[in-house]
């Protein structure tokens, strides 16, 4: 036995059970009430900050709770692209190396993002396992996962298809009454 508790060990010990064993992967069981959330998706421009780490906690406080009911919890994980804050970001660590944005071609520039995002990505995920979040990983989800584009694509099509959207010469205002 050790002499001092090593508190990374255990965790990481206990995190790697739980995701061997499923415990967080839920199984229909029609005797039990469903219940799921989805985890907020964390912008994927750098680490996490404290109101990421916040949502977690109370989102886990959420699942945890309504598993020991007697629920079929469902927690699903994802992170975000994050779009502006993302670019802003590597154009941030561009100009740290002293370069900038405009050396590179629109799709060389987007390849730089995605690496970007990618590491993020990972160490994202390692946060929310050190976190101890009993979220189901075999779901986890990216905004700009295929699947995920795929789906945005085909929402568009459909809505374009219904005339929900549609092009015009004149400027729509946006109504809060309506």
């Amino acid at each position: 036995m050790e002499n001092q508790y090593d508190h990374k060990e255990a965790e990481e010990k206990i995190n790697n059970l739980w995701e061997q064993k499923g415990s967080f992967t839920p199984q229909i069981d029609r005797k039990k009430y469903p219940f799921s959330l989805v985890l907020w998706p964390p912008n994927a421009s750098g680490e996490m900050h404290i109101g990421n780490v916040l949502m977690i906690a109370i989102q886990d406080i959420l699942a945890r709770y309504r598993r020991a009911k007697g629920y079929s919890v469902l927690w699903i994980p994802s992170t975000d692209h994050g779009g502006y804050e993302t670019q802003v970001t590597f154009e941030r660590e561009l100009g740290q190396k002293g370069k900038d944005r405009l050396e590179y071609s629109n799709r060389d520039l987007f390849k730089a993002i995605e690496i970007f995002v990618g590491k993020n990505n990972d160490s994202i995920r390692n946060q929310i396992r050190a976190a101890g979040a009993g979220v189901d990983w075999t779901r986890f989800r990216y905004t700009m996962d295929e699947r995920a584009v795929s789906g945005a694509h085909s929402m568009f099509y459909k809505m374009l298809g219904d005339k929900l959207i549609y092009r015009s010469p004149y400027m729509v205002h946006y109504c809060t009454q309506c």
